[in-house]
C-alpha cells in the first residue's frame, strides 16, 4: 500500500486543497480507497505545472521543492510532515490556536487566539529532519484560549541538504 493525496484543482494561481490522505494499492491508477485521514494541506501551484510525484515519502511537486506547503490539524490529533530524501524541513510560520472558523469547526470557532512560541516549539522538534510528527495539544503548545477548539497551522519548505 502507498499514500496518495487527493488534490482539488482549478485553473490559475489558486490554493489547491489536498483534502484527505488516503491509502491505495500499489497500482497508482487504482481508485480503491480506505482509511481516510483527517489532515488537510493547502499548496499553491499552476494547474498546467502540476506534476505529482507520489512515493512512500509523500507528494511533491517536480522542480518545485522550494515551494511553501501549508498544513492544518485539529487539536488532539497527530500531523506528520515530510520532505523527500535529501531534503530537510524548514518551518516558515506556525500557530496553535484559532485564526478563523474555516478549519476545525467547533466550540467558539469565531474567536481568534494564538500561541506566540509555536514556531520555536515546532522548530526545536522538526528543523533539520526529513520527517516530523507533532501532536496538536495544549500540553505541548499551551492553552491560548480556554473553551475554544484550537488547531495547529504551519507553513514549511523542503530545503536541500546538498551544498551544505
Amino acid at each position: 500500500m502507498r499514500d496518495l493525496l487527493i488534490v482539488i484543482l482549478n485553473s490559475g494561481w489558486t490554493h489547491k486543497i489536498i483534502r484527505h490522505l488516503i491509502r491505495f494499492y500499489a497500482d497508482e491508477h487504482s481508485n480503491e480507497t480506505a482509511d481516510i485521514h483527517p489532515v488537510m494541506f493547502v499548496i499553491k501551484c499552476r494547474l498546467a505545472q502540476l506534476q505529482k510525484i507520489i512515493t512512500g515519502n509523500g507528494l511533491y511537486e517536480r522542480g518545485q521543492l522550494d515551494q511553501t506547503y501549508h498544513a492544518y490539524i485539529c487539536e488532539n490529533q497527530f500531523l506528520t510532515i515530510r520532505c523527500p530524501i535529501g531534503y530537510i524541513i524548514r518551518i516558515i510560520e506556525a500557530n496553535f490556536g484559532r485564526q478563523g472558523s474555516t478549519h476545525c469547526r467547533g466550540r467558539h470557532a469565531d474567536q481568534l487566539c494564538y500561541t506566540a512560541w509555536t514556531i520555536q516549539e515546532l522548530g526545536s522538534h522538526c528543523y533539520w529532519r526529513q520527517k516530523c510528527t507533532v501532536f496538536a495539544s495544549t500540553k505541548i503548545f499551551g492553552d491560548p484560549c480556554t473553551d475554544v477548539d484550537k488547531y495547529l497551522s504551519l507553513s514549511y519548505q523542503c530545503e536541500s541538504t546538498s551544498g551544505r
